[in-house]
């Protein structure tokens, strides 16, 4: 019996591969490159996600900071202002105190100044006994007693009246002295009036030593008067020339004073 023995291999040629043509290697390249991608994309989404996280955070802690710092600063600017309007408000309280200081000098008049204004305005012939002053409250006063202390403190002064007596040799005489003292400057013009004038005997006592021989002698009749008037309002540095005229000179000195500080107004 006989076998049959065949070598395949033997006869069989051999081939050769390229790296090209080998099939198995384009596989696992196709498939990780898909994985690669998605890999690179989730770990940069993740990472630009925080860091944009943390740079809002970063914005946000300055613009605290900056926010706090301002607070910080208007709070000292608030202080700074109310400490200002505390510096205005003394300010106009002392401007204030100094207007009204300047006004009580202004409403002043010298009684000397007006006693020397009247005594030049007296004739000749006319004598003055006595000059007597009364306080009259302004007119509407008494209408309203209830007020409020601002408007009381804005009410006008009382009106200073003066009641004039004495004696003039004529009727003529004492008219004429009205005149005169209708035409002051410190007095009211249409405030001067004649209250009373009679003809009495000369208010003088004489006396006679019995030696002489003289039983009496007839007292010379004259007329007695008594005139009322009242200082006008006029402010002193309204009168400063007057008032220099009648020796009033300190206050004139400081009226002058405060005209300089604009605290009165130069008129005259």
């Amino acid at each position: 019996m006989y076998s049959l023995d065949i070598n395949f291999l033997k006869e069989r040629k051999p081939q050769e591969f390229s790296k090209s043509s080998t099939p198995t290697e384009a596989t696992p390249t196709r498939t990780f490159l898909p994985l690669a991608i998605g890999g690179a994309v989730g770990l940069f989404f993740p990472l630009f996600v925080g860091g944009w996280w943390f740079g809002v955070n970063w914005q946000i802690e300055k613009l605290q900071k900056e926010i706090a710092a301002l607070d910080q600063e208007l709070s000292q600017l608030q202080a700074q202002k109310q400490t200002i309007q505390q510096k205005r408000e003394q300010l106009q309280q002392a401007e204030a105190e100094a207007k009204a200081l300047a006004d009580i000098f202004n409403q002043i008049k010298p009684i000397s100044a007006i006693l020397n204004d009247i005594s030049d305005r007296v004739p000749s012939d006319v004598q003055i006994r006595s000059i007597q002053q009364n306080e009259i409250a302004p007119s509407g006063e008494a209408e309203q007693p209830s007020q409020s202390s601002e408007s009381e403190q804005l009410s006008p002064p009382p009106t200073a009246e003066l009641t004039i007596s004495g004696v003039a040799k004529t009727y003529r005489d004492a008219n004429y002295f009205l005149l005169t003292l209708q035409r002051s400057k410190f007095l009211k013009q249409e405030a001067a009036q004649l209250q009373s004038a009679q003809t009495v005997n000369y208010p003088a006592q004489v006396d006679i030593p019995e030696n002489q021989g003289i039983a009496s002698i007839e007292p010379r009749k004259v007329v007695e008067y008594t005139i009322t008037t009242q200082l006008n309002n006029r402010p002193a540095s309204e009168l400063l020339r007057e008032l220099s005229r009648k020796g009033a000179m300190g206050l004139v000195t400081r009226i002058r004073t405060l005209q300089k500080k604009r605290l009165i107004l130069e008129k005259e």
